[in-house]
Formats: C-alpha cells, sequence, structure tokens
C-alpha cells in the first residue's frame, strides 16, 4: 500500500508491483473542493469527504439497516 498526498488530496492506495495502470484507492481525504470537482462544497471550514473502497456486500452488510430505515414508508 502506498500513501499519498497531493495538495489538498491524502490518500491510501493498492498497486503491487505497478501492474496497475492507476492503482486501487482504498481511502481518499479531500480537503477542498478540485477543478473538476466542485459539487462536494468542500471549500468551507471543517468540511471534508471521505471515500473509502469496499465490495458492494460488505456496505450493504455495514448500512443495510440505516439505508431500509431512510427509505421506508
Amino acid at each position: 500500500m502506498t500513501k499519498i498526498m497531493v495538495g489538498y488530496k491524502k490518500g491510501i492506495f493498492y498497486n503491487p508491483n505497478n501492474t496497475l495502470k492507476r492503482g486501487i484507492y482504498i481511502l481518499t481525504i479531500k480537503e477542498k473542493d478540485g477543478e473538476n470537482d466542485k459539487s462536494s462544497n468542500l471549500d468551507r471550514e471543517n468540511i471534508y469527504r471521505i471515500n473509502v473502497g469496499v465490495y458492494k456486500k460488505t456496505f450493504i452488510n455495514l448500512f443495510e439497516k440505516v439505508i431500509l430505515f431512510q427509505f421506508a414508508p
């Protein structure tokens, strides 16, 4: 695993022996909006966006109750 820190973006990605063109991002943290990404409105004090790469099944196992609660009739 490799840690990256580029300006307002920090993250961890996996690329065994550099076999993948871009690697697989496991975790990214953005501290402000970028040129191609302004919709998160991150240019506010103490606001961040965290992205965590998990399999769909893992996501459902972790958050299924939250999803069902939010969309219950």
